[in-house]
Formats: structure tokens, C-alpha cells, sequence
């Protein structure tokens, strides 16, 4: 009998230690974890310092998604947006506080991350679009914001890439086509538009605009899409040729059709006429936005350079 007592207590007294250990081991475990996760975090600041520090040295390159950017995961947010009935503009500027006013936010608990006001559209940053939908159903049933503003919807935006010389004489077809020969575009396609014609060819280059930055990303790896049995190739967009800049001030954010503007100004030596009246030699060019030796919308103009950086932020 003694003798099984002194088992059961040096058993006791091996199980008090085994305890300490593993409450050690347990915080050890969680130590280990937290540092891994200051780690990650601390790669992705560098990450995106470096990042920055050489988009900003050199901006011309199109940047590949980053170490930060794939750690992360894509954002989720979605747009709100809706159209001013003219002759309704509000006579204060439409800010934040504003926004979460109209969505009742204390009650309905959407925050809008940004508000913001172009042209004759107001446009409501949301987390993702079920809360969209929710705000634009909200709005829509407003009697006030029904006096003043077209419907509410979500923002559609489309993810393009270029095809070069396909057969543009029939875009449905061609769509068709898309579609049924590549695995990577069904379903994924909302439209096309020519945006170049060969001379005396019925070939030329299609913009093809897709409905997910997913597909577009897959294709560009592909780098072809197949019609009709042939490869041709697919490229990325010229972000310099896309961004949206009005041809009478000259301006970035709008086009031609919408400008305030009361005179022209010339994009070639920034004088009050139009472009294609101007007969300056390249030395007396001029940019109207940054007043440097260039023409307006030249890739090395920084004003330029910003747009289009701009630009690419919504494409990637």
C-alpha cells in the first residue's frame, strides 16, 4: 500500500511541472504568432513603400500586382451613383456628412467611406454592393431625393483589354465568337468597340470589355483569344490614350460635351483657340496643365502622368 502511494505521488509531482510546461508552451505558441503576424505586417508596409518610392521614380511602367496588394486580397467596395435632374443642383457641396444624412446612417448602418460630387453625378463609396443595393433602394424611395436626382443605381465598371487585328466588320459575330471558342470569356463579356481599322482591310483592333478584373487578368496572361480557330493577340489598354480629358479646356475628369468652359484653349500651345487651328512650331508648344514645354496630354507631363495613375487605380 505505501508503496502505491509513493507512485501516485511522484506522479502528482511529475503532473505540477507537465502543466507549468504546457501553460508556457500555450503563451510561447501565442508569442510566436503575434511576432509572425508583426512580421507579415511589417513586410507589407515595406512593400508598399518600395513600391510607391518606385512608381513615383518611374511612372511610365505599368505595375504587376504587389506582394502588399496579394497579401491582402482585392477590395471589396462598390459604387453608388446617381444623376443630378438639371436645374436641381444643390447650392452646397455634397460632403461625408451629407451623404450619411440622406442614407439615415444611425438607423440603416451604411457608412459611406467617400462621397463625392463630378459633374452633374454623385457618387456614394459603399463596403460592397449588397450595401449598394440596399442605399440605392433607400434613396429611391426618398420624395425629396426623387425631385432631385435620377434613379440611384450601381456603378458599372468594365475591365478592358485589346484585341489586334480581328475581323471587325460584324462586332456581334465577333462577340459570339469570343465567347464560344474561349473558356476564359464566357459569360464575361458586356461589349466591344473598334477602336482602329486597317486601311482597305476588313481587320483592325477591338476594345473588348469585360465584366470582372479576374477575366481580364486572365487573359492578359494568356496574352491570345482564339476566333475562329486562329490565335490573335491580346494586349492591355494604353492608359495614356484612355484618359478621359476634354478637348476644348482641356481639362482631366470630363469630356467635351459636358464642358463649362466659355473659350477653347489650344492643346498643342495652350492659346485661347482651337487645336486643329493651331499653327505653333514644337517649340512654342505650351501645356495648358502643367505650363510645361510639351503638348497637352504628352505621356512625360506630370499632370498627365497623374491621370493616368488615377486611371489605373480603378483598373487594378
Amino acid at each position: 500500500m505505501s508503496h502505491l502511494l509513493t507512485q501516485c505521488n511522484l506522479v502528482s509531482d511529475l503532473e505540477s511541472p507537465n502543466s507549468i510546461l504546457r501553460c508556457q508552451l500555450n503563451d510561447h505558441v501565442l508569442q510566436v504568432g503575434k511576432l509572425k503576424a508583426d512580421i507579415v505586417n511589417i513586410k507589407l508596409a515595406f512593400a508598399d513603400s518600395v513600391l510607391g518610392a518606385s512608381r513615383f521614380c518611374n511612372p511610365s511602367v505599368s505595375p504587376n500586382p504587389s506582394y502588399a496588394m496579394v497579401a491582402r486580397g482585392p477590395a471589396t467596395s462598390s459604387v453608388l451613383v446617381a444623376k443630378w435632374v438639371a436645374g436641381s443642383e444643390p447650392p452646397a457641396p455634397v460632403d461625408l456628412m451629407a451623404g450619411e444624412k440622406r442614407l439615415d446612417t444611425l438607423n440603416t448602418g451604411l457608412i459611406p467611406s467617400h462621397v463625392r460630387v463630378k459633374n452633374d453625378k454623385m457618387f456614394i463609396t459603399l463596403d460592397n454592393e449588397l450595401a449598394v443595393s440596399k442605399a440605392a433602394d433607400i434613396l429611391n424611395k426618398q420624395p425629396e431625393f426623387r425631385s432631385q436626382f435620377s434613379q440611384a443605381s450601381k456603378l458599372n465598371f468594365f475591365f478592358p483589354v485589346v484585341a489586334l487585328f480581328v475581323d471587325v466588320t460584324d462586332l456581334d459575330h465577333l462577340k459570339f465568337e469570343l465567347e464560344h471558342r474561349n473558356k476564359l470569356m464566357r459569360g464575361q463579356i458586356h461589349s466591344l468597340k473598334k477602336v482602329y481599322s486597317k486601311p482597305n482591310s476588313p481587320l483592325g483592333h477591338v476594345k473588348i470589355f469585360l465584366q470582372s478584373r479576374e477575366a481580364r487578368d486572365n487573359i492578359l496572361l494568356q496574352k491570345k483569344v482564339s476566333v475562329n480557330g486562329v490565335n490573335f493577340r491580346v494586349v492591355p489598354i494604353d492608359l495614356d490614350r484612355e484618359v478621359r480629358r476634354c478637348f476644348r479646356c482641356q481639362k482631366y475628369g470630363h469630356i467635351q460635351g459636358v464642358c463649362k468652359a466659355v473659350t477653347s484653349a489650344c492643346g498643342k500651345c495652350s492659346k485661347s483657340h482651337r487645336t486643329s487651328e493651331c499653327s505653333a512650331a514644337k517649340d512654342d508648344w505650351r501645356c495648358v496643365n502643367c505650363d510645361g514645354p510639351h503638348q497637352t496630354g504628352s505621356p512625360s507631363c506630370h499632370e498627365q502622368i497623374k491621370a493616368v495613375a488615377r486611371y489605373r487605380s480603378f483598373l487594378d
